[in-house]
Order: structure tokens, then C-alpha cells, then sequence
């Protein structure tokens, strides 16, 4: 569905925390299936409200004694709050209209569907709420892509372009018993619980040149890297797409196109994650709306001590080599598996 075609059409999507209506756009499709659509007669949950307009002018913008506000990814803007406590936000960029009302937990978007700077600020900012009423209720953030192989879950690290996305859709193209949790951002609930996050899947050119399939599902490049929806990636390689999983171990990448095998091994437990990985754990995001989560009262996503000391709990190891044409995550699960109580290194 194109967005032209998706104007004609309204969307309700609802989380045990947020109700989504508006105008149907192709770029939601980053947001489910972390969002669920509401069905006839289903009770609302007692959360924020988004609504999502569409118009080709939203009103003017604050004048210039509006107060200054930095947006996402370093944007300028204006804000002004009224005297019904609602406050307008405007990008001084893309010209996207913010209405928020954090009494009434209400967050209004006005845009133009026209515009694809706008329809993907209003993703980013949806998101942004999400991931604030997440982090408010204790969730934990971190830098890392999950797959659920075979059952067990595992948790991808490794520094940028360390290989983490060429080792888990080759994993999920060549292996019928791995599904697609998260590529690169991941949600750490209590007890160990992964979920994946609501983020386009940006695919480099190596990898591309392995899975030539995937050029076609780009909905946009940005940095020179194909961005494909998560629920379109995984089917389109054979796979599938998993909601969650609770974590048993914790597999840092290193790509070597040099290699002829993949390998593995324990890494000690000396220096907890921090020591072996310095900043790479580090959830961040450049579209945070974090001028939302400062009005809104809303933490910004991020990993703390509780985070670290869940993962310290598992067991890791270095995977190093290449993964194509293809290779077999079970059998490393296999090998941590039987390890567990007799030569399982504690973290």
C-alpha cells in the first residue's frame, strides 16, 4: 500500500499502554507487530491517546517568542505552551505539528501525508513514547540484536559494523529452527526476557551482496544501507520474526571474510560486560525524541546496573569468522547447552 493510497484509509493500533488512530501510512509498518491492530468492541487501555492527522497546512508555526527546543537528531524547533497546559511543538525543518497534553496523556501529530520526512518523524516520535513508558515501568535498552535459536535465546553484541545483522540473516536465511528477534536494538525486561524494537533494519552493501532478495524491500537508504521493515525481513529470507525471548547466552561478533569456518570461544568472566565490551552495550539513538520524554515527564531508554547484572548471569562467548554462504548457530547453542552446570562459565 502506498502512503497516497493509505490516506483514504484509517488505523487504530493498540499496546497495553498506548492507543494509536490516524491516517494509514506505509511507514506504521515499523511499528507492528509491536503494535497490535484494535478490534471491534476491544476495551481501550487507560494510557496516552496519539492521534494523527493529516493536512497539507497545520496551522502556524509559535512565533519567534516561542521558547527554543532541539528535536530529534539535532533538528530545530519552537515550542509554546497554552493556557490549557497543552504545549505545541513545531520542527522549524520538517514543519511537523506536536500537540501535547500530558494531563490528559494525549499526543497529537499533524502532518502531511505527502511528506516522507514527516511521515518518519511521526514513527520516530510514536516510538519515542513507547520506549519512555517502557523505560518508566523498568524496562532496560541495549545495543545488541537477539535470536531465538532453536528455542534458546541469544544475544548478538559487538561494535558497529562488527557483522551482528550478516550473522543473524544468514542464521535466519539457513536455518529453519532460528527466528528474527531484534537486529540491532533490544528491549531487556526482569528474568531475562528480549523483545525486539520497533526499528527499520539498515542492510549494508556486504551483506546485500549476499542476500540480493532484500534490495527490493527497501522502503528508503540512509548511510548508504538498505532499510527494510522487520516484518517484511525475516519472511522474505525463509525465516520468521519472534516477539521475544528469554536470554541463555550471549554471542560476540567479530566478522573475518578471511575465515573459512565459523568459530567460538568462551570468553572469562573477568571484567563483566563493561570490561570486555566498553560503550558497545550503550542503547543511543540520534531519533530520540527526547523534548518528549523532558515534557512528558519519561526517562530516556537506556541500559543500567539491573541490565548488566542480567546478562552477567549468562554464559558468553566470541563467535569470529564468516558467515557465508551459511552456517549453523544450533550448533554453538548446542555446545553452550551442554555445558550448562558442569563447564558453564558464570559471568
Amino acid at each position: 500500500m502506498s502512503a497516497a493510497t493509505g490516506m483514504a484509509h484509517r488505523l487504530s493500533l493498540v499496546t497495553s499502554a498506548v492507543v494509536l488512530d490516524g491516517i494509514e501510512m506505509d511507514e506504521f509498518a515499523e511499528l507492528e507487530p509491536y503494535l497490535t491492530r484494535r478490534q471491534a468492541g476491544q476495551i481501550e487501555p487507560a494510557g496516552w491517546r496519539v492521534q494523527v492527522s493529516a493536512a497539507s497546512d497545520c496551522g502556524q508555526e509559535p512565533g519567534a517568542a516561542a521558547t527554543p527546543v532541539t528535536l530529534a537528531a539535532g533538528d530545530p524547533g519552537r515550542s509554546r505552551t497554552r493556557s490549557s497546559g497543552v504545549t505545541d511543538v513545531y520542527n522549524l525543518l520538517t514543519a511537523t505539528h506536536f500537540h501535547l497534553d500530558v494531563t490528559a496523556r494525549r499526543l497529537g501529530i499533524c502532518l502531511d501525508p505527502a511528506s516522507l520526512p514527516q511521515r518518519l518523524e511521526a514513527v520516530q516520535v510514536i516510538r519515542g513514547l513507547l520506549l519512555g513508558l517502557e523505560a518508566a515501568s523498568g524496562a532496560q535498552f541495549l545495543h545488541g540484536g537477539v535470536l531465538s535459536v532453536a528455542g534458546s535465546g541469544v544475544l548478538l553484541l559487538g561494535a558497529k559494523e562488527a557483522g551482528k545483522t550478516s550473522f543473524a540473516l544468514s542464521a535466519v536465511r539457513a536455518n529453519r529452527d532460528v527466528a528474527l528477534v531484534s537486529n540491532d536494538k533490544s528491549i531487556l525486561r526482569p528474568g531475562g526476557i528480549a523483545q525486539g524494537l520497533p526499528y527499520a533494519v539498515g542492510i549494508g552493501p556486504g551483506t546485500l551482496s549476499q542476500l540480493p532478495e532484500l534490495r527490493t524491500l527497501a522502503t528508503r537508504w540512509s548511510g548508504g544501507k538498505a532499510m527494510v521493515w522487520p516484518s517484511q525481513l525475516a519472511p522474505a529470507l525463509g525465516g520468521r520474526l519472534a516477539r521475544a525471548v528469554r536470554l541463555d547466552q550471549v554471542w560476540v561478533i567479530r566478522l573475518d571474510l578471511s575465515a573459512e569456518q565459523v568459530t567460538h570461544r568462551p570468553i572469562p568472566a573477568e571484567g563483566g560486560t563493561g570490561g570486555f565490551l566498553p560503550d558497545t552495550l550503550e542503547f543511543s539513538n540520534a531519533m530520540s525524541p527526547r523534548w518528549l520524554y523532558r515534557l512528558a515527564g519519561l526517562p530516556d531508554p537506556g541500559l543500567g546496573p539491573d541490565g548488566r547484572g542480567w546478562l552477567e548471569e549468562l554464559p558468553w562467548l566470541e563467535v569470529a569468522g564468516t558467515p557465508w554462504p551459511r552456517w549453523d548457530p544450533a550448533a554453538v547453542a548446542r555446545v553452550v547447552d551442554r555445558r550448562a552446570g558442569e563447564e558453564r562459565i558464570p559471568r
